[in-house]
């Protein structure tokens, strides 16, 4: 099921991104022409809402197809942008992301990894998967935008249902019936939700998580921690 149409890859620049980014996006736009059509790269510092609303409001100007948000600290290699790509679908899997991992000390069974595999819990927040398939294209609630592929569509709908023009897609605010906070990723899931279309992940789509020279986040990683506490 591969997808239809042609790719603009997307990321904020912080004013310096990590050598493992810059080499995955490289080889990206080196040996995958056949589906990347151009990049956007808006220039953000600490108002990531407002850059990445940028971003998407810069693709809607283009003819191209889809959009992958890319954040400028993840790793991965072309294979990870096949597996996506084949996984999407204009009408049944819109929205696919890929499986990465952020790092905490508060949320769940153990300090450490947490995969942006989130679900609802019915009062307003998210807990994540832990114990999520392999290797399968995943339902969710939610996910993050660090590695996300997104139909045009899905952002025109946004957009018309917001009625915000270039601000509708990325918000922050305040959880609802809980004492939390809704980071904008978060909130843009909720955005597509409310416009009708499903949110997936493809765990076999495998992204790593560049934390700081020789440290990254990866699967591999998440799974012996995750072991270690059974």
């Amino acid at each position: 099921m591969a997808i239809k149409g042609r790719v603009t890859i997307a990321w904020l620049d912080p004013g310096m991104v990590t050598s493992d980014f810059a080499v995955s996006i490289a080889d990206l736009c080196r040996l995958r022409t056949n589906k990347i059509s151009g990049r956007i790269v808006v220039r953000s510092g600490g108002a990531i809402c407002r850059g990445r609303n940028q971003t998407v409001d810069q693709f809607l100007a283009t003819k191209d197809d889809w959009l992958l948000l890319i954040d400028s600290d993840m790793v991965f290699d072309n294979a990870a942008f096949d597996i996506i790509c084949d996984a999407a679908h204009v009408d049944r899997a819109p929205v696919v992301g890929g499986l990465c991992f952020g790092q905490s000390g508060e949320v769940g069974p153990f300090a450490g990894l947490v995969p942006t595999v989130f679900d609802a819990d019915g009062n307003g927040g998210y807990l994540p998967r832990w114990d999520y398939p392999a290797g399968q294209l995943v339902k969710c609630d939610a996910t993050g935008a660090a590695f996300l592929l997104v139909h045009r569509s899905v952002l025109e709908k946004i957009r018309t249902d917001a009625g915000l023009g270039r601000w509708s897609w990325f918000a922050e605010h305040p959880a609802v019936g809980v004492d939390g906070w809704v980071g904008e990723d978060l909130t843009f899931c909720e955005r597509i939700k409310a416009a009708g279309f499903p949110i997936h992940v493809h765990t076999g789509c495998r992204i790593g998580h560049v934390k700081g020279i020789n440290y990254t986040l990866t699967e591999d990683m998440y799974r012996i921690l995750r072991g270690s506490m059974r």
